[in-house]
């Protein structure tokens, strides 16, 4: 299972055509599902992906994974450290959204795939929830629009 903790995910769209190249020839992506916690199951086995899905999903899991949490992760420098700044903090909202600016670049820059993050906005409602969004751009010279929603 990903880890999800307080974090609830709006599917992205991308707003370009499909053409994000799968550069790790011999790595397969699974198809998840963040709303239901679970991989997606077709005739028995696990739905496979690539490309842009797999590029999307491999992006949601970096945000959705608390670095230095778990083990598998030891000593990699992945995942997100989101809910510092989201989970029961007295912030101030220009640090808050500020720092998940530079958090959600440093996470994304590293996949090889993606060159920037652009167009970062951040929305609050409904008390204590931040809706984060903004524009991952590919080496493929296309732009993923991207939504989360954090609550804290």
């Amino acid at each position: 299972m990903f880890p999800i903790g307080n974090v609830a995910v709006n599917l992205m769209t991308a707003t370009t055509k499909d053409t994000i190249p799968t550069t790790h020839k011999n790595k397969i992506s699974f198809v998840f599902d963040f709303n239901k916690g679970d991989f997606e199951v077709e005739d028995g086995r696990v739905k496979e992906c690539s490309g842009t899905q797999a590029l999307e999903i491999w992006i949601l899991k970096a945000l959705h994974t608390q670095k230095n949490r778990y083990k598998v992760y030891e000593d990699t420098e992945y995942g997100a450290l989101i809910e510092d700044l989201t989970v029961g903090t007295r912030y101030t909202i220009d640090f808050v959204e500020s720092e998940l600016r530079r958090e959600i670049e440093d996470v994304l820059i590293q996949n090889e795939q993606i060159t920037g993050v652009s167009t970062f906005s951040c929305e609050y409602s409904g008390g204590d929830k931040l809706l984060v969004k903004f524009q991952v751009i590919t080496v493929a010279d296309g732009v993923l629009d991207e939504e989360v929603v954090y609550s804290g």
